[in-house]
């Protein structure tokens, strides 16, 4: 079955181009850094698994701290695998704006000037209304991989390393997570 026409001479407006194109390099950067940091935490789950790092002989039962620190772990992996693949969606979707604006003409798009948030625009020129949902998927993903991995980290620290390293870590773990109060505390645009 064929679809509408599409118009292909059509190009978007200047500002939905520069807003389409700013999610595309976000979610492209978003991609390899969530792939990476679930290479980091498989790395990760092999040294915590190892009583060896907790100072336990290898048939010893976990301790509870190695527990939780495998816990994290296994979070942090996951929620990065996770806003890896939903990086790749919303590339494809946001993508596709293009193809679908010049299918799908909107005669209230045609004006010089619209109304709207950034995000209503976007849907104006035809991304898919769900999408707001999976980018809050995916920033929730990548919010937790990160935390999970500067928490697992620290906790390990406190529980294994001489005070020094203790104190230091304690205090670069708290300036490290300031920046998650960006998306804890509203703001104005």
């Amino acid at each position: 079955m064929v679809g509408p026409p599409v118009d292909v001479d059509y190009a978007l407006p200047p500002a939905i181009e520069k807003m389409q194109g700013s999610w595309m390099s976000t979610l492209q950067s978003g991609a390899v850094v969530t792939s990476v940091i679930a290479g980091v935490e498989a790395q990760l789950l092999v040294f915590y698994s190892d009583n060896g790092s907790f100072g336990l002989d290898d048939n010893a039962p976990s301790s509870k701290i190695q527990i939780v620190i495998q816990i994290l772990t296994y979070v942090a992996l996951v929620c990065s695998v996770s806003a890896t693949i939903t990086s790749l969606f919303l590339i494809d979707e946001f993508g596709e704006i293009p193809t679908r604006a010049a299918r799908y003409r909107n005669p209230s798009t045609q004006a010089c000037k619209m109304a709207g948030t950034d995000w209503s625009l976007l849907e104006a020129f035809r991304l898919r209304r769900g999408s707001k949902f999976v980018v809050y998927h995916w920033l929730s993903s990548i919010l937790a991989a990160a935390l999970c991995t500067v928490l697992s980290t620290a906790v390990y620290v406190v529980s294994q390393k001489p005070l020094a390293a203790q104190v230091i870590i304690t205090v670069v773990t708290v300036v490290s997570v300031l920046p998650f109060l960006y998306f804890v505390v509203p703001g104005e645009d």
